[in-house]
C-alpha cells in the first residue's frame, strides 16, 4: 500500500484583515509554511490537506478568498495538488447575522433533541423543500461557494448526469445527500434538472455554456459512456480490423484516451467486440463481422 502523507489544519480563521497589515496572524502563517515545507523534504509530499472546522472567523466571503488563497501556498509548500484540499465548517463558518432569522431559527429548534436518525430524517425533509433547504444553509452560504463550484465543474463536463451518478462522483451516501453540494445553482438557473427522485438528471444548458465561452464543454470531451460505446461500434462496422489509435482517431482524439480505452475494453468484455493479435499489433472489429482476413470474428 502507497504512503498517506496528510496535513492536518484545524482553526485556521481567517478573517477580513487577514493579508493586509493589520493581520496579527501573518507570522505564524508563514512559519507554518515554512515548516511544512521542511517536513515535505523528510516525508515526501503530501496525499492530502485536511482542514477540520474554523476556516473564517464569521463565515464572510472575503475570509474564505483569503483562506483559499493561503491554502494554495500550502498545497504548494507540500506538493498537494488543490483538488486534495478536504474541509469541513464550523461554528466560526457560519454567519451568525443570517443565522438569526426567523424562519432558520424555527427549523433548527425543530432539530434540537432529536436523536441521530431522527436528525437525518428531518434533515431529508427539509432538504427535499427548496425554501426550507435555503433557509438552513443561507447562513452557510459563503462556506458552501466552493462546493457549489466543484458540483457545476462535475455537471458541465456531461451532456447530464443522474443524481445518483452525482453523488458517487461527489462520494456521498446516497441522492439524498445533494442539496448542500447544489446549494443555489438551481435556484439561480445555472443547473436545470429533469425527471424526479431516483430518476432526476442534472445538466447545464448548453446556451449557458456558449454565452460563458465555455462551449468547447460540449463537444465528445464530455461525450457520455453508453454514447461513446455506440460510436465505437459504429465505427468498427465501417472500419473492422482497425487499431485502437485508428479508432480514437477516428471517433475523436479530444475524448481522453483514458476514457476511450475504458470504453472499448467494455466493449471487448462484453463480447460486442473481438480481438485478434497481441499488444501493438492488437485490430479490433465487430463480434461476427468479416474482416480483411476472411475470418468472421468468432
Amino acid at each position: 500500500m502507497d504512503k498517506i502523507v496528510l496535513v492536518h489544519l484545524s482553526d485556521i480563521h481567517f478573517t477580513g484583515s487577514s493579508g493586509n497589515v493589520h493581520d496579527v496572524d501573518q507570522n505564524v502563517r508563514d512559519e507554518l509554511l515554512r515548516d511544512v515545507a521542511e517536513l515535505t523534504k523528510q516525508l515526501g509530499s503530501a496525499t492530502g490537506v485536511l482542514v477540520t472546522g474554523d476556516i473564517a472567523f464569521s463565515g464572510k466571503k472575503e475570509e474564505y478568498q483569503h483562506a483559499g488563497d493561503w491554502l494554495r501556498k500550502v498545497c504548494d509548500a507540500v506538493g498537494c495538488e488543490e483538488q486534495k484540499v478536504a474541509v469541513v465548517p464550523g461554528n466560526h463558518d457560519v454567519d451568525r447575522g443570517l443565522a438569526g432569522d426567523l424562519i432558520t431559527k424555527m427549523l433548527h429548534q425543530s432539530i434540537r433533541g432529536l436523536d441521530g436518525p431522527a436528525i437525518d430524517s428531518k434533515l431529508r425533509e427539509f432538504f427535499s423543500n427548496a425554501g426550507s433547504a435555503n433557509a438552513l444553509l443561507a447562513p452557510l452560504a459563503a462556506y458552501n461557494t466552493q462546493r457549489e463550484r466543484i458540483t457545476f465543474a462535475l455537471i458541465a463536463q456531461t451532456e447530464s448526469i443522474s443524481a445518483a451518478e452525482l453523488a458517487e462522483e461527489l462520494e456521498l451516501p446516497d441522492a439524498g445527500a445533494l442539496r448542500p453540494w447544489l446549494g443555489r445553482l438551481l435556484t439561480w438557473g445555472l443547473v436545470d434538472q429533469s425527471g424526479r427522485t431516483n430518476a432526476t438528471r442534472y445538466f447545464v444548458r448548453p446556451a449557458l455554456l456558449r454565452d460563458a465561452g465555455l462551449d468547447a464543454l460540449t463537444t465528445l470531451t464530455r461525450v457520455q459512456p453508453h454514447r461513446l460505446r455506440a460510436l465505437i461500434l459504429e465505427d468498427l462496422e465501417r472500419f473492422p480490423d482497425s487499431s485502437k489509435s485508428d479508432v480514437w482517431r477516428r471517433v475523436g482524439p479530444e475524448i481522453p484516451e483514458r476514457t476511450f480505452r475504458r470504453a472499448l475494453e467494455e466493449l471487448v468484455e462484453s463480447g460486442d467486440v473481438v480481438t485478434a493479435g497481441e499488444k501493438r499489433w492488437r485490430r479490433y472489429r465487430l463480434k461476427g463481422s468479416i474482416g480483411h482476413d476472411g475470418n468472421d470474428g468468432r
